[in-house]
């Protein structure tokens, strides 16, 4: 009667693992379709920072148009004396040091004064925000540019400075250094290997964050990346890097800024599969010790029966 009452309870006990067993490898089921929207919600995450860093590219725009109106009515600044402008933009720099450069041109295109000093003569008559503010008497953002005079990755803007007859005398400009968005970047704690590009809709690479002097002027590789791109402004995709490494991706064009600019922002695809792991992982190992224990207690139970 005591091999039989033994033998029923060992049953119960093996059910009751069995039935463990079978949750955790439900368990293990549902966490596999996590990794999924986990890979969705990182999708949405840097989507999330794409529109981030391009609202704060637009929010410099601004700032950098009302920084410009008032320089522009300076009486050092208007009457274009080349050494008083260029001692009170240098001083107007220490203030704003994100910029890299401010400076006045002659409607000829000659830099007339700046806050850095230059050598010799410098003509950005084919500058875009140069003719752009020319042509149209008004404030203008230029396009990705390494500066005349600072010898970096700037993007430029012009504002006009008139004479008495309302005629454009002057344009004043100011380099925006690109340091800030990649800070910006950083302060958003992406995982190592995140990547953050700049590119033209040809695929030029104008900015990287990773080494600007390996891919600083190439064309990214991934086609899948840049149909994406010519198709939407703005969206996701799961593509492999200029360095071969698979990432999450997501872009935004950049409106306010001359000649169609791209901003792409990837984290690692290992990063979101490994999140998902981190379910999986608890599941499984509970499945496997609830499966290894369920025999050694069921040939413990039936050697005792016997």
């Amino acid at each position: 009667m005591k091999k039989i009452s033994a033998f029923l309870s060992s049953h119960y006990l093996i059910f009751l693992f069995i039935l463990i067993a079978a949750l955790s490898l439900f368990g293990v089921y549902f966490a596999g379709l996590a990794t999924d929207t986990i890979v969705g919600s990182v999708n949405r995450e840097i989507s999330q920072i794409t529109k981030t860093i391009a609202f704060e590219q637009e929010g410099w725009v601004n700032r950098t148009n009302q920084v410009l109106a008032v320089l522009s009515d300076v009486p050092e600044v208007k009457n274009g004396d080349p050494q008083k402008c260029s001692e009170f933009l240098f001083k107007i720099n220490q203030i704003y040091p994100r910029y890299d450069n401010l400076g006045l041109i002659e409607t000829n295109g000659n830099v007339i004064c700046s806050a850095l000093p230059f050598p010799g003569k410098i003509n950005v008559g084919d500058k875009n925000y140069f003719q752009e503010t020319l042509k149209n008497g008004d404030f203008s953002v230029g396009e990705f540019q390494v500066g005349s005079i600072t010898h970096k990755r700037t993007i430029n803007f012009g504002y006009p400075i008139f004479d008495s007859q309302n005629n454009v005398k002057y344009v004043l400009f100011a380099a925006l250094d690109l340091d800030w968005m990649k800070l910006l970047f950083e302060n958003a704690s992406f995982p190592d290997g995140s990547d953050l590009m700049i590119v033209d809709r040809n695929g030029l690479i104008l900015y990287d964050n990773m080494d600007m002097t390996k891919w600083l002027g190439k064309k990214i590789q991934a086609t899948d990346i840049l149909q994406k791109v010519l198709v939407d402004r703005a969206g996701t995709i799961e593509s492999y890097g200029i360095d071969n490494e698979k990432r999450i991706y997501a872009f935004t064009s950049l409106s306010s800024i001359d000649g169609d600019i791209v901003l792409i922002v990837g984290i690692p695809f290992s990063f979101a599969k490994n999140q998902a792991l981190k379910l999986i992982y608890p599941y499984g190992f509970l499945a496997l010790l609830t499966f290894f224990t369920t025999i050694i207690l069921f040939r413990k139970r039936n050697a005792e029966v016997l």
